[in-house]
Formats: C-alpha cells, sequence, structure tokens
C-alpha cells in the first residue's frame, strides 16, 4: 500500500518542528496512520498526540499498530539533546500489513530527515535502552576510527586484452588485469612445503555488570566516587549533585590470574527514572542495594527495589545489601542486627559503609571480586579454554603430491598417467 505524505504534510513538519526548536528535554510527537481519509490502497500519516513527558510516549505504542515516534531528550543534563525516530513495529500487527508498510519507513525519513539515531523495535524496553545508551555514551563511534574496506570498481570485460574507453574517457582494461594485476608473471601452483598457520585473536576480557540501586539520597553516587578514587575519602562532597538517569565507569581488575571488567552503574533514585530500573538491572551479575542508616524509609524501600531487580537481573546474581552514611553512627535509625536479619533471610551479603569517608568502600568492592570468580567460574573457564586454541592448516598440496607419489611406487596404472 502507498502512503500519502501531502494530506497533513503541513502539520506534521509543525510538529517535527516543535520537537527540534524545543528546550525541554522529553518533548515528544507521535504519529500513525489516519483515519480521517480513507482511499484505496493509500495509506495517510498523521499527528496522533504530543507531550513534554518521555515516558508518556512509551505508554502510547500500541501492540496492534505500526507507529512512529519522535524525541528531543538528554540524560546527562548538559545541554546537548538528542533527536530519535522510532519505528513502533507491534508485536501483535498483522504480517501482511507489516509487508505493506515496511516501504514507508523511507519515505517518512525523507519527510522528517533532522534525527539523531532510528530505532526499529517492538520493545519499550529495549527503546530505553537503545535511547539510554546513545544519549550516556561517552566517547562516541567514530567511523574514521575504523577503516573501510574499497570498494571494488564495476569491470566489463571486453574481447581482447587491450585497453578501451568509454563516455566520460574512463578506461576499463580486462576484467583479469583488474582484478589481478599481480597474476601477471607468478605461477599459480602454491610451494610444496607451504603451510598455514591460523592464531585465533585472543577473546576480550570478561566484563560484569554491577548495578547500584537505592531510593534518592542515601548515597549511591558517593559510594560509586569513593571506589573510583581508590576508596579514600571524597576531596569536594559538597559539589556532587543527584545523579541524572544513570552514571556507568568501568574498572579492570585482577584475582587469582583471572582478568576481568567491572561495569559499575551508578543509578538515578528519582521516582520519575523508576521506569528504567529494567534498562539498569538487566542482566546484572551483582546487584548493590542502598539503603541509609538514618533514614528507615530507604530502608523500608529496599524489598521493591530487589523485586524489580531480580525479575530483571542475571538468574545467578549476587545481591549486596549495603548501609551507607556508617560515619553517622549517632544519628542510627536503622539497628544493623536488624538488617543483617534481613539479608540472612534473602540470602544477600550485608556490609556497612560510608562513601563520605571511604570506610570499607574496598573492602565491599573487594568482596565482590571474589564472589564474581566463585559464583561465575564457569565464564573463566571457558574465556580462557578458548582463547588459546591455535588452528594449523595444512596445505593439501603437499599431502597429495606425497599421496601420488606413494601410489606411482606401488604401481597404480592411473597415477602412474599424473
Amino acid at each position: 500500500m502507498n502512503l500519502d505524505t501531502f494530506s497533513y504534510s503541513d502539520e506534521i513538519l509543525q510538529a517535527v518542528n516543535n520537537v527540534k526548536t524545543s528546550e525541554i528535554s522529553g518533548t515528544w510527537v507521535l504519529f500513525g496512520y489516519s483515519d480521517r481519509v480513507r482511499k484505496c490502497n493509500i495509506m495517510t500519516l498523521d499527528v496522533k498526540k504530543e507531550g513534554t513527558v518521555w515516558i508518556d510516549l512509551l505508554d502510547l505504542f500500541d501492540d496492534e499498530k505500526i507507529q512512529y515516534g519522535y524525541a528531543k531528550l538528554d540524560f546527562e543534563a548538559k545541554g546537548d539533546m538528542k533527536i530519535f525516530l522510532i519505528h513502533w513495529v507491534g508485536k501483535d500487527v498483522d504480517e501482511n500489513k507489516k509487508e505493506s508498510c515496511m516501504p514507508h519507513l523511507n519515505e517518512i525519513r525523507n519527510l522528517i530527515p533532522c534525527y539523531d539515531l532510528l530505532i526499529s523495535t517492538m520493545d519499550p524496553l529495549d527503546i530505553m535502552a537503545q535511547v539510554h545508551g546513545y544519549s550516556t555514551r561517552v566517547q562516541p563511534i567514530c567511523a574514521i576510527a575504523r577503516p573501510l574496506r574499497p570498494r571494488r570498481d564495476t569491470t566489463i570485460s571486453f574481447h581482447g586484452s587491450k585497453t578501451q574507453s568509454l563516455e566520460g574517457g574512463r578506461k576499463y582494461r580486462s576484467s583479469t588485469q583488474q582484478r589481478h594485476p599481480q597474476r601477471k608473471n607468478k605461477p599459480e601452483m602454491l610451494s610444496e612445503s607451504s603451510t598455514f598457520t591460523s592464531y585465533l585473536e585472543p577473546v576480550a576480557q570478561p566484563k560484569f555488570k554491577i548495578t547500584i540501586i537505592g531510593s534518592i539520597g542515601v548515597g549511591k553516587t558517593f559510594i560509586y566516587l569513593s571506589y573510583n578514587e581508590g576508596g579514600s575519602a571524597l576531596s569536594n562532597p559538597q559539589l556532587i549533585t543527584s545523579t541524572i538517569s544513570a552514571d556507568c565507569m568501568s574498572k579492570k581488575v585482577s584475582l587469582d590470574n583471572h582478568n576481568f571488567t567491572l561495569e559499575i552503574w551508578d543509578t538515578a533514585g528519582q521516582e520519575r527514572y523508576v521506569a528504567f530500573a529494567p534498562v539498569w538491572t538487566r542482566n546484572a551479575k551483582v546487584v548493590i542495594c542502598v539503603y541509609d542508616i538514618t533514614d528507615e524509609d530507604s530502608y523500608k524501600e529496599i524489598p521493591k527495589l530487589m523485586e524489580t531487580a531480580k525479575a530483571y537481573a542475571n538468574e545467578r546474581a549476587i545481591f549486596y545489601l549495603v548501609g551507607n552514611k556508617a560515619d553517622l553512627v549517632h544519628r542510627r535509625v536503622v539497628q544493623e542486627s536488624t538488617a543483617e536479619k534481613f539479608a540472612k533471610q534473602h540470602d544477600m551479603v550485608f556490609m556497612e559503609c560510608s562513601g563520605l569517608t571511604g570506610l570499607n568502600i574496598l573492602k565491599l568492592f573487594e568482596s565482590i571480586t571474589r564472589r564474581v570468580v566463585f559464583v561465575y567460574h564457569d565464564i573463566f573457564t571457558s574465556n580462557n579454554a578458548f582463547s588459546e586454541r591455535i588452528i594449523k592448516l595444512t596445505d593439501s598440496t603437499t599431502a597429495e603430491r606425497e599421496l601420488i607419489t606413494n601410489r606411482k611406487r606401488h604401481g597404480c596404472q592411473q597415477c602412474s598417467k599424473l
């Protein structure tokens, strides 16, 4: 079915322009197929809704529809907002409709050419993951850093080996000379002693995702930054602000001849970011549940946070219960014995620390490192075994010639003709 991009083009472009010129992160517009104009074999694109709250757009995607979203977002709060074009194909859409509407995407991209990333999906969590990953990427992928394979020019074969020219003065040689100029006087046969050894490239170090979760103000960022600075006291704690969405860092560690990377996620505790919890905890190998020992409400939030984390984390995920702000024992509300009992009931590792002074920060992550090696030992075993493999390939020409020689010695009539 064809797409009519003219009936509501002014309305569409106006909505797109509103998103592009907006200074509010989360501004969006939703497009869908219109019911106002019915034409045979022609579908019409129309503006369905507009808004300024990002989560509202995700709620409007329908499993039975094909829709298009256009949104501006900035998770880092740096003023560098990105624009995303979302191609939504609901999982319950009829296959015939999917096939007929697939060519429409190119027409929509021509109609709305200004965006940073195109997302085609049927899962809201996948949208959040791609948007978050693109918006918070520290070092964007650059095509210049990756050498491109030179494009082979089209060769045209002519009768004879002389070079002939076409319109425009461009000259073409025969296909053999064009593709293999080095074969002019080079013999085709390989040397009898030629052998090949193929080495598999070393496999990248295993990476383990660690997610720090907890209510707002419990000190997750203090723990995160203190470990980044080697477990020392924070020099300028007054400059630390609430985390926007999430932050991530990687730490390379080594234990018992195992080298691996800890990917540590510091997440936001604000209620407006609750919807992103599945993205942050998805496939996490370790989950650190943090509460404030001076705030009983933050401790009461732990069961709910754990329930969400267990639904999306790795099935063997290691859970830690960490009481932060241990330097404020004189203001303690949550007793250590109470939290320790809760941790034992839910098979968690309990510890108290202080992200401000660095108390027990290194001890916490040393414990995590050892438990990662113990629980996920099979990952290290398979990784090391694979990276050390060497495959040797011997040229079959040598083996075939030896076989022919042996047959000649035994009077094989067919081989003696060779």
